[in-house]
């Protein structure tokens, strides 16, 4: 019998409540299970027990795709997500695959693309701690992704984890 994938979903308190929903829905397709932050004092330990995590971070505005610099675009991140992002990073992958999942309806609906760099913009604000630039060259829906790259099959190997980034 195979284990089931765990992915961890993460949110920022300003991620937008419908994209939560979707993504709950869109993982609820898959045999996955989902693991969430519960409330209380938190703790990575749940994160590392899992294979993945998909992170939703604040709800982009229009402004931020008309600032950003070519095909990069710049998602703003907290410390929390940030810090689960490096630490999953870190101690389950070493070296990690990161992508974000944007929910563009007005561009065709979900895509994921891959992030090109992750840059600490001020280490004493919580609420715009970093920023993850997004690459929107390499494009894809964040079903056909995860069919073809994340969940191939049930048996899913602990050396092939992703984090996804998610974002409207």
């Amino acid at each position: 019998m195979s284990k089931k994938t765990r992915i961890y979903l993460g949110k920022s308190n300003r991620a937008n409540p419908d994209l939560i929903q979707k993504v709950r829905k869109t993982l609820k397709e898959f045999d996955v299970e989902v693991v969430e932050f519960s409330g209380g004092a938190y703790s990575h330990k749940q994160l590392l027990t899992c294979d993945m995590l998909i992170v939703i971070p604040e709800v982009l505005t229009i402004e931020d795709f008309i600032d950003s610099d070519g095909d990069l675009i710049p998602v703003p991140l907290g410390k929390g997500l940030h810090e689960q992002i490096t630490t999953f990073g870190i101690q389950i992958r070493k070296k990690c695959d990161t992508l974000i999942a944007m929910d563009l309806d007005d561009y065709g609906g979900w895509c994921v693309n891959p992030i090109d760099s992750l840059i600490i913009k001020d280490h004493d604000n919580y609420i715009n701690y970093s920023t993850a630039l997004v690459n929107l060259r390499h494009s894809h829906s964040l079903r056909f992704s995860l069919e073809r790259d994340i969940l191939p099959s049930t048996n899913v190997s602990s050396k092939s984890r992703y984090m996804l980034l998610l974002i409207k």
